[in-house]
């Protein structure tokens, strides 16, 4: 029962130090990464800017991004970071506050993913915390940290966990969490 409660605030720890001193600038800064230029950064900032707004307003000319006006759609042309748009039940939480939250959740997720598969596969729940602990802490993940879409490798490796699970259990859950993660 402690378990249940100790790993996943295990991976929170991590997502917070490994991103330190970021939780204590929410709503002040974003991490470049190793970006040389706050270019894109900023501008994945105004994405998840833009998600919580249309989010709000119904999704009405969500597509009908105002970067490129007065051509339609344009969001297309650019990277939506759709699963930013989950932050949208949170509230009208200011943009960098989002933009982080989504961050340090994304690190955190890729732990709590990794641990799924790894237990899912009798992997002893030691060794599988110290793996979950180092996939928060994955050096290619922080080394993007300004490249927002790069945080979230937790849809990669949860898709094959779950797909995985759904051709061999037949459990249709298993194949909306594949579906989810993709």
């Amino acid at each position: 029962m402690i378990r249940r409660l100790v790993i996943p605030l295990a991976m929170i720890a991590m997502a917070v130090a490994t991103t330190w001193p970021l939780v204590t600038q929410l709503d002040r800064s974003i991490p470049q990464g190793v970006e040389s230029s706050p270019t894109v950064p900023v501008f994945n900032l105004w994405t998840v800017g833009w998600n919580l707004d249309r989010g709000w307003s119904g999704w009405r000319n969500f597509w009908n991004a105002p970067h490129f006006a007065p051509t339609e759609k344009t969001l297309a042309l650019s990277e939506p970071l759709i699963a930013s748009q989950a932050l949208i039940g949170f509230g009208g939480l200011p943009p960098p506050v989002a933009y982080n939250v989504f961050l340090l959740t994304a690190i955190a997720l890729n732990a709590g993913v990794t641990w799924s598969a790894l237990r899912d596969r009798r992997v002893p729940w030691p060794v599988a915390l110290l793996a979950s602990l180092a996939m928060a802490r994955l050096p290619f993940v922080h080394h993007q940290l300004g490249l927002l879409q790069c945080v979230l490798v937790a849809g990669l490796i949860g898709t094959i966990h779950f797909a995985e699970d759904a051709v061999t259990s037949r459990r249709l859950v298993s194949l909306w969490l594949a579906a989810a993660c993709f």
